[in-house]
């Protein structure tokens, strides 16, 4: 044992002292560029081709939704330069004074397109009215909003609406559309691309919504290499690499108003659905995770058994384990073209894209914390109190119903108020597996991170944010009551 500790101990001190003693031929200047996750594939090509004509400057590049950027940007995160899915972000940054509107440049368009897995008898309108597909979620994802204007226009979204399924962005409405979940997707043309398994089957035209324009900005003035990039993505080179990648070239640049994210400003009224929405996931988690976890609480504190080290670490597991990968574990087990969620779906039962799909997430995630506490409690009984009973006859049910869950409910009550307020604020493993869907699975938390994503959204954000610490510490408080008196009641 000490030879192992000896050799850790080596190991450690080389990974830490070899950097110190690396000399770099030449020192690289980093160029740190943050991107709209649409822009992706060509964007690396570019920075490749980039980096092999300068080598002596590193690309880095950042990608997510141009909200969660924007924000990051105004509030100092060390970007040289922004490349935006929507022009609402821009102005954001303009009113935050981090960027002037003179600097703004048009780099590239887009189109928009509907896609399914095969080519379809019926029209497209036809198809996304009696199928559900996906499409960026169109409170805050530019494909969204730009995806319910053309519909809107259309006069197709009263018809549509209730089978879309909102994504964060469109690649995750590519990936779940790959996979068979949906039978169809919206998405720009050059994510459309991408694809080897879906196939264009309806272009919307430029005028069924606004220009689809991806804007640059340029900002940090003093650095030379950022700027040669900056000029590198506007030249020849560049350019082809965004029209083969399905982009368009911009022929100028227009300023939004504002007024195309509607769905940010909501009243207080319009909040209520999504915390009875969360209340409702929440309980019906609880309802059905609270037994299940004091059956194995009960069997690992009581059981010696062959496997029970397993046991331990698989209840752990969704505590340590990123909540992503348990949704996206869920989705393929409990999806539409999940093993089990076809079998399912044969009886009726149905968890992908649903509320009982957030319940579901929500429950796994908690587990951890309602096992626990519970296992402790059940330890902590007096095997004397045990023995007693069984010395007065007491078979063992009436020993588990007369003396093991009246002596651990405090544990119990503990075990569900933590799980309660997990899967109040439960987020990952939900926004993968059901997606954000509004009146369906849109909970307190996704509604935050909505609402967070669009430059309107800030007010909503922290009348739920209130409501939430409010509910989480009432019921904290109830279950410290509620404690009290059972502890109280048990000693006497």
């Amino acid at each position: 044992m000490r030879c192992l500790l000896e050799y850790i101990l080596f190991l450690i001190s080389v990974f830490l002292i070899t950097p110190a003693f690396t000399i770099p031929s030449h020192a690289q200047e980093r160029v740190v560029v943050f991107a709209a996750s649409s822009m992706k594939d060509a964007l690396d090509n570019i920075a490749s081709d980039f980096e092999a004509k300068n080598p002596d400057i590193d690309i880095v590049l950042s990608y997510a939704s141009s909200g969660v950027l924007a924000r990051q940007i105004a509030n100092d995160a060390p970007a040289d330069i922004f490349l935006s899915a929507s022009t609402d972000w821009m102005d954001y940054l303009v009113s935050q004074n981090r960027i002037k509107n003179s600097d703004i440049k048009a780099l590239t368009t887009n189109e928009l397109v509907v896609v399914a897995s095969q080519m379809q008898d019926q029209d497209w309108s036809q198809l996304l009215s009696t199928t559900r597909f996906a499409m960026g979620d169109p409170s805050h994802v530019p494909a969204g909003i730009y995806a319910k204007q053309a519909f809107e226009t259309l006069s197709q979204w009263s018809k549509v609406s209730n089978n879309a399924v909102f994504t964060e962005n469109v690649r995750i409405a590519l990936g779940i559309a790959e996979r068979g979940e949906v039978g169809a997707a919206v998405l720009y043309k050059s994510d459309a691309q991408l694809s080897d398994t879906l196939q264009i089957i309806h272009t919307f035209s430029s005028n069924d919504h606004d220009q689809i324009l991806y804007p640059a900005v340029f900002l940090t003035q003093n650095s030379d290499a950022a700027e040669n990039f900056f000029d590198y993505l506007f030249s020849l080179d560049a350019q082809s690499v965004l029209k083969t990648s399905g982009f368009n070239k911009a022929l100028a640049i227009t300023n939004s108003d504002g007024s195309i994210v509607t769905n940010a400003k909501a009243s207080s009224s319009a909040l209520w659905p999504i915390i009875l929405l969360s209340l409702r996931v929440a309980l019906v988690a609880m309802l059905f995770a609270v037994p299940i976890a004091f059956g194995v609480a009960f069997i690992l504190a009581r059981y010696e058994f062959t496997g029970k080290a397993f046991l331990q670490a698989l209840v752990m597991t969704p505590l340590v384990m990123p909540p992503v990968v348990t949704g996206y574990l869920l989705l393929i087990f409990f999806g539409n073209k999940g093993e089990i969620g076809q079998l399912l779906s044969n009886i009726g039962i149905e968890f992908a894209f649903k509320w009982t799909g957030a319940a579901l997430a929500a429950g796994l995630m908690a587990f951890p914390l309602l096992v626990r506490p519970m296992r402790l409690s059940i330890e902590a009984i007096d095997q004397g109190v045990v023995d007693a009973a069984k010395t007065l006859g007491a078979n063992r049910w009436t020993r588990f119903r007369t003396v093991y869950l009246p002596l651990s409910l405090p544990g119990v009550l503990a075990g569900a108020v933590l799980g309660f307020a997990k899967s109040l604020g439960e987020f990952g493993a939900t926004i993968t597996f059901v997606s954000n869907i509004p009146d369906e699975t849109q909970t307190i938390s996704l509604a935050i991170y909505s609402f967070l994503q669009s430059p309107n959204g800030d007010s909503a954000a922290l009348t739920l944010m209130v409501i939430s610490i409010a509910i989480a510490l009432g019921a904290v408080l109830l279950s410290e009551m509620v404690s009290l008196h059972l502890n109280r009641k048990v000693r006497s």
